[in-house]
């Protein structure tokens, strides 16, 4: 929430400065500061519900909190949300995108809980397995995402090495539309902590 070195450096030089947070803006010249929120991509607000729930096996009629600690993950973060999953899941279902290598694998049938190591290589495997007509309901690290695939390829009269990213990158920001209206950013600093505490007990955890 509080700008970082090169923030600092190029802030003299820049005619507006764009923020996420309002506790940022104390930290801008107020003559500069423009409070914008997170930019996201089109395709976010054209996004399924029910594709996203269908994408993570994930009931309809309960909300979804996504977590995310960075593309590499965050142990931090990671051993915070197991430590009091069972609280959460009392009223949430929780997306966990935990980093490279850093999957639990006693959550792995937890009901209402989702792991996911780093999407992205996730998602060029998939490609390689759609690309090369292989049974991605045999493949145990892809086969959850069968329904889902099965559902957006009629859609698309032809699809090749050259644009299979493309689209796959479109039907994952459909598919996570719902969820990221809903999801709180929370930095690792003393601030993003205590933001996410207040969140906490917002929701009934103490």
């Amino acid at each position: 929430m509080t700008p970082g070195l090169a923030n600092k450096i190029c802030i003299p030089s820049a005619a507006k400065v764009c923020c996420n947070f309002p506790e940022t803006l104390k930290y801008l010249p107020k003559d500069k500061a423009v409070l914008t929120g997170s930019p996201i991509r089109a395709e976010l607000l054209e996004g399924d519900r029910s594709a996203g729930l269908s994408y993570a096996h994930l009931d309809e009629n309960r909300p979804v909190l996504l977590i995310i600690g960075g593309s590499l993950g965050s142990v931090a973060v990671n051993t915070a949300v197991r430590k009091i999953l069972s609280q959460l899941l009392n009223t949430f279902q929780i997306i966990h995108i935990c980093g490279k290598g850093n999957l639990d694998e006693s959550l792995i049938s937890t009901e209402g809980y989702v792991q996911y190591e780093y999407i992205k290589q996730e998602l060029a495997d998939l490609a390689e397995a759609i690309l090369s007509g292989g049974d991605i309901r045999s493949n145990p690290e892809l086969e959850k995402h069968a329904d889902w695939v099965d559902e957006f390829l009629p859609k698309y009269e032809h699809i090749t090495s050259e644009n299979i990213n493309e689209i796959l990158q479109k039907e994952v920001g459909l598919v996570f539309e719902q969820v990221l209206e809903d999801a709180g950013v929370y930095k690792c600093t003393p601030e993003g902590r205590e933001a996410f505490a207040r969140f906490l007990r917002s929701v009934g955890f103490r």
